[in-house]
């Protein structure tokens, strides 16, 4: 008995190779959806741990179980913006890469753990963020980041938590993007790794991302005044992946605040109004010709 108690206290310490920080409220259903694809598609579950969130009202999330995973719960005070929740979430964590994660997916590839962490364990470069295929945004935007520990580090936590529902994504992203653009390619797109995003309306038989404008519009404030920000923290990323970035590439990035790793949302976004296709004709010429890269992972 003692033998079995002292190797569950050994499993509940040790660090994970990956921590899911996943913020939930009154949606058992689809969080249980989630994490049976966890258990079932992922090759070693207990190197994961999944930091579920929820708010100290939610009930019925907090006594929610699931035995077969290693599961934390954070549990925090009602109306909190996502940029809070993720940081709540990342503080409690204890993974090499935290990645953002929603209940609304489910995981599709078998042996997605592995085949990623294969590809990891081989990259040059210690701070690297991994992209994931949701198959709705897919290269366009990393909808799940998963991150090194040290990026969140260097950035001061996870995320910003005044983003009140949006923009988190962007804003990783973004930051990952100016790092290439300063000479350290430090983005890998996995799209043989489906997590499949059921967040989406059908639109003409093509799936689209639904946004809140109003909310969008105040996460779009705060997302452009971080733009210095985003920059000191992809400088510092290349310096301790060993690269001394360019003044030229610095002042570039300084000044150029429209460049295309700052535009607004990909083409799968649906804005809910008629001028759909004049935001669509504006976000093709805000991305031509994109100085930055994402390397594209294989096996």
């Amino acid at each position: 008995m003692q033998s079995i108690l002292q190797s569950f206290l050994e499993y509940s310490l040790e660090s994970a190779f990956i921590s899911m920080v996943l913020p939930t409220r009154g949606r058992v259903s689809s969080l249980q959806r989630f994490l049976r694809s966890i258990m079932v598609q992922t090759h070693k579950p207990d190197q994961l741990e999944i930091i579920v969130v929820v708010d100290e009202d939610d009930h019925e999330s907090i006594e929610f179980k699931f035995p077969e995973l290693r599961i934390a719960k954070k549990v925090v005070q009602p109306g909190q913006t996502m940029g809070y929740l993720n940081q709540a979430g990342f503080e409690v964590s204890t993974g090499k890469y935290i990645m953002l994660v929603n209940d609304d997916i489910v995981i599709q590839t078998e042996h997605w753990d592995r085949k990623l962490k294969a590809v990891l364990d081989k990259h040059k470069n210690n701070i690297v963020l991994a992209h994931v295929n949701d198959l709705l945004f897919q290269q366009e935007l990393c909808v799940f980041p998963m991150i090194s520990r040290q990026y969140c580090e260097i950035a001061g936590g996870i995320c910003p938590v005044g983003f009140n529902r949006y923009r988190i994504d962007n804003h990783i992203f973004a930051t990952f993007k100016m790092v290439t653009a300063l000479g350290c390619d430090s983005t890998i797109f996995f799209p043989f790794i489906i997590f499949k995003h059921l967040n989406n309306i059908m639109q003409s038989e093509t799936p689209r991302y639904l946004i809140h404008q109003a909310i969008e519009a105040k996460d779009e404030v705060l997302f452009q005044k971080l733009h210095e920000e985003r920059l000191n923290v992809a400088i510092e990323i290349c310096r301790r992946n060993g690269i001394e970035p360019s003044d030229k590439a610095i002042l570039k990035l300084k000044r150029d605040r429209n460049a295309p790793y700052n535009t607004r949302w990909p083409s799968k976004v649906h804005l809910g109004r008629p001028r759909w296709q004049e935001f669509n004709l504006a976000m093709r010429a805000a991305i031509q010709s994109p100085p930055w890269s994402s390397k594209i992972a294989r096996i």
